[in-house]
């Protein structure tokens, strides 16, 4: 674990105009990264002037991911998506040495090891 340099969660709620704290995300997107992976986006960079012909060269931005996850409610059900957010927190806690934070629904009962998350991640990694 003390390799993992990054663990980044982005949510996306259904109507994010009207967002109430209340609200359950609808998706998120889970970036890890461990190695020296990158990712480049660029593209053409502008002064704001709609009339502006001059090139202004490209800007971008890198990130380091080496893997990343999106969930969703819609395809993958909104347990999926809160245990993604578990994870996810379970995974900085390990990494950054301090206590995971725990729920009151998971201290009351143990959780199955599998479920629609659990599988996602398992596939095609079996031991052998």
């Amino acid at each position: 674990m003390a390799q993992i340099r990054s663990v980044v969660l982005s949510y996306m709620y259904a109507q994010p105009q009207n967002y109430k704290p209340s609200d359950p995300v609808r998706e998120l997107t889970l970036s890890i990264a461990w190695s020296g992976g990158q990712r480049l986006d660029m593209g053409p960079a502008s002064c704001g002037d709609p009339q502006c012909e001059a090139d202004h060269g490209y800007t971008g931005t890198i990130a380091q991911e080496d893997i990343v996850l999106r969930i969703s409610a819609e395809a993958d059900g909104l347990q999926a998506v809160q245990d993604a957010k578990l994870f996810a927190r379970a995974l900085r806690a390990v990494n950054t040495g301090s206590a995971a934070p725990v729920t009151h629904a998971q201290s009351m009962a143990p959780r199955p090891r599998s479920g629609v998350f659990g599988n996602r991640l398992s596939r095609g990694h079996q031991q052998r």
